[in-house]
């Protein structure tokens, strides 16, 4: 019956079906991969590279730490992916609350047949089947309904999964807390480099240029045998290995301005000055605080664990919904309706529908799927104690450094005092004494090394201290900024971290979080 209704459709609609048919298999013939062109990636690329520089306020002046901190914070791109991912976690909450609604559906139409379906009827006690035939349905018409369907079991379930999309955006949140704190930490570590660079490269150019220059004679007077050979060559070792000290230091310090300005979103190559060049000045926040104050703010703050808290929470909604699926799912169905129907007699009715559905096989599935998630939330939360257990190691890791790293710039200020008074001693002496040219060298050398060393125990310095302050998890922004211009944020930056160098500050901090509700509850 099938195959001769198949028949009957296709002798009757022989060209259409072979045209539809045609179609198809010339349009499956013909998808072909596309690839990009290099023209095209090229396009692409400028539009990408206009985007990336797009709106940026141009350097006008010196910068300072704080401003390139508002910069990188304005214009840095991982910063902005973190920033998008929080607005889509966001967008998504908001969409997550219409699941809750019931489904309102409306819908209208128009049939048409080019003749009356007609049937006949039989009698099912005699068996007669009538001779003439009869109609029930016009061949034209309209039609409309508005339906309305709330499944309970549905709405519980996408409550539960509307919470979970709120923590998912609270994870988000803090996933660009911590964006934020390690772009901070590498922006002051990098500033305080690229300050000492520029400090310093020019002296070590024209400390090359004399080592050099002094290597050159020491290997002519070797050539000449005018000296010693054993201490023309003793003199060529001590210039090489200036040498190589000053390669090593220019080479530590030659990309921190790069960094800096990739930091900033700076276009590479582009000039800027930076504010701490010409004043050497070396103040530090000397953090008299106890290790313990540190850990509780730690355990506090971090976003880590916060994340791994409504990680854990997400898990018991979830444990939640799970138990929900075992219950039956009880739909109500209400609706209005019409038909243009003229051998209808009721054109316009309404109807009510309360059913119940269980899936049995989620009875079977249910008990299984529950010890899975139980498992899960087991461990998220020994995630959570190693996590913690990290979190604390790296308190006291930054602590140890921090004091460390105080007692090596110490340490490198002395030495270059005495560096530099030798070196003074040394010149004062050849003006009257003529001494050796290599003495001269070197102390001045040493007295340069001296000064690097120096700059590069502030840069650790500083890059200790803001590790002590990421380890913590203190927010460098305040949450209540006066604009996102890049003077309001330097401006706004500069007084949150100045109340950072109080020493009373992590202890009141401490304190005011833990008597208060700040600290998130796991439920």
């Amino acid at each position: 019956m099938n195959i001769n209704l198949s028949y009957f459709v296709y002798s009757k609609y022989k060209k259409l079906v072979s045209l539809i048919l045609s179609i198809l298999l010339l349009s499956s013939c013909t998808v072909r991969p596309d690839y990009i062109s290099n023209a095209d990636r090229w396009q692409q690329a400028q539009k990408d590279m206009q985007s990336i520089f797009q709106g940026q306020d141009p350097v006008d002046g010196p910068i300072d730490l704080y401003e390139a901190m508002a910069r990188a914070l304005k214009y840095n791109l991982d910063y902005r992916v973190k920033l998008m991912e929080k607005a889509i976690a966001r967008q998504q909450l908001r969409s997550s609350y219409y699941d809750m609604l019931p489904e309102l559906t409306a819908k209208a139409g128009y049939t048409h047949r080019n003749n009356f379906a007609g049937g006949l009827s039989k009698n099912l006690f005699t068996g007669a089947v009538g001779t003439d035939p009869t109609a029930s349905q016009e061949r034209d018409r309209r039609t409309a309904d508005l339906s309305l369907t709330w499944n309970i079991l549905d709405f519980g379930l996408s409550f539960y999964q509307a919470k979970q999309q709120g923590n998912n955006v609270l994870i988000a949140h803090e996933q660009k807390r911590k964006a934020i704190q390690n772009i901070m930490q590498e922006v002051r570590f990098a500033y305080w480099r690229a300050v000492s660079a520029d400090r310093l490269i020019g002296d070590i150019e024209t400390l090359k240029k004399e080592v050099e220059v002094a290597l050159s004679r020491a290997r002519s007077v070797e050539k000449e045998r005018v000296d010693s050979p054993l201490k023309a060559l003793n003199y060529q070792r001590n210039m090489l290995e200036i040498l190589k000290n000053l390669n090593n230091l220019r080479r530590n310090l030659s990309f921190a301005k790069a960094e800096l300005a990739s930091l900033m979103n700076l276009r590479p190559g582009e000039k800027f000055v930076l504010a701490d060049t010409k004043k050497e000045v070396y103040a530090y926040n000397d953090l008299k605080v106890t290790p313990t104050i540190l850990e509780k703010l730690a355990l506090i703050n971090r976003p880590e664990l916060r994340e791994e808290d409504y990680k854990y929470r997400n898990n018991g909604y979830e444990i939640t919904k799970a138990w929900l699926e075992l219950l039956p799912g009880i739909s109500i169905n209400t609706g209005f309706h019409y038909d243009s129907n003229f051998f209808t007699l009721n054109n316009h009715w309404r109807t009510a529908l309360v059913e119940a559905s269980l899936d049995v096989f989620q009875l079977i599935r249910g008990p299984v799927t529950n010890e899975l998630l139980k498992r899960q939330g087991k461990l998220i939360e020994a995630q959570r104690l190693s996590m913690s257990m990290a979190v604390i190691t790296q308190v006291h890791i930054a602590y140890q450094r921090f004091k460390m790293s105080k007692e090596d710039f110490v340490l490198a200020k002395q030495m270059k005092n005495v560096s530099q008074r030798i070196f003074q001693q040394v010149k004062n002496r050849e003006k009257t004494e003529a001494d050796d040219e290599q003495q001269v060298i070197l102390s001045s050398a040493n007295a340069l090394i001296g000064r690097m060393q120096k700059e590069v125990a502030y840069a650790e310095l500083q890059n200790a201290l803001g590790t002590i302050y990421f380890s913590v998890g203190l927010d460098p922004v305040p949450h209540h900024v006066k604009s996102h211009k890049i003077d309001d944020l330097a401006t706004a930056l500069r007084t949150h971290l100045g109340k950072w160098k109080k020493q009373e500050f992590f202890e009141n901090l401490s304190q005011r979080l833990t008597a208060t509700k700040e600290i998130p509850t796991k439920k």
